[in-house]
């Protein structure tokens, strides 16, 4: 398991290398001007690698994005995207990736949104 590189400016990019989408061809994109408080990058780090493991071992997809971003009003409340274009159907009740994730992030008082499509075709 990958960790986050403690004490690391959070600030950067590279504290969010999850394992690599090699084989589905993707964006990383972080933007972060405030350096988050440990907990809640290491939070914001499982969260980002979880999902892209589920990419990885469950879409299917042609390719794949995650998105790191500030909340415009308050810098230390942050928004993270992950999206596929694989064949959907991401449920929290089927497994453990995605209930791990919604116990991480309301751990931390935060919100986990999952939109999904089912595509039998993909």
């Amino acid at each position: 398991m990958l960790h986050p590189n403690p004490g690391h400016d959070l600030t950067y990019n590279d504290v969010f290398m999850v394992p690599s989408l090699s084989d589905v061809p993707s964006r990383m994109d972080v933007d972060l001007t405030t350096k988050l408080p440990d907990d809640a990058a290491a939070t914001a780090y499982y969260v980002v690698n979880e999902a892209v493991a589920n990419i990885l071992k469950h879409a299917r997809a042609r390719t794949a994005s995650v998105r790191v971003v500030e909340d415009p009003v308050d810098p230390l409340v942050i928004r993270i995207t992950v999206h596929d274009d694989g064949r959907g159907g991401a449920e929290p009740a089927n497994g453990t990736g995605l209930a791990g994730i919604r116990a991480r992030v309301e751990g931390a008082d935060g919100t986990l949104l999952i939109t999904r499509t089912n595509r039998d075709d993909a």
